[in-house]
């Protein structure tokens, strides 16, 4: 088996286990990622730079990127708002996986979502099935990021 850094992975990095590094030097991390032989990163998050200048520096090191981070999924928000953010972020970083997340901190939040969790996950089930369907003709793929021990009861 070949070891070292010499060569060129088929394996892409997840850019959050980097966030504290990529925050203080965003250059000099991503400059590490590809010293490390690394081709594919999944970003999480665009630094102090914003997402386009965040994306340029992904392909000036010859990054691709294989799937980025949406914003926190509300069964409560404007569909076409998140639709209209994932068709630009995807095209912007040439991607078609967006992995969108539910804020673990609101899941437990009686006092905003008043009902039983199981007819919130159904409801966002619901939501989820809606923008996958708007944006599957588009060709992007949603992946649901949630703690398992918010999704199914509590034994």
């Amino acid at each position: 088996m070949e070891t070292g850094v010499s060569r060129k992975m088929d394996l892409a990095l997840q850019l959050f286990s980097l966030h504290d590094e990529l925050r203080e030097n965003p250059h000099g991390t991503l400059d590490w990622v590809v010293s490390q032989g690394f081709t594919s990163v999944e970003v999480a998050g665009f630094t102090h730079l914003g997402a386009i200048k965040f994306a340029n520096e992904l392909h000036r090191r010859d990054l691709s990127c294989v799937g980025i981070h949406g914003p926190c999924v509300e069964v409560y928000q404007q569909i076409d708002k998140f639709t209209h953010w994932c068709r630009r972020m995807t095209h912007l970083f040439a991607c078609n996986s967006v992995v969108v997340f539910r804020d673990p901190e609101s899941m437990g939040n009686r006092e905003h979502y008043p009902e039983s969790e199981l007819s919130y996950y159904d409801r966002l089930a619901g939501v989820l099935a809606d923008v996958c369907n708007e944006l599957s003709g588009d060709g992007i793929r949603i992946v649901f990021n949630i703690p398992l021990n918010y999704w199914f009861p509590r034994i």
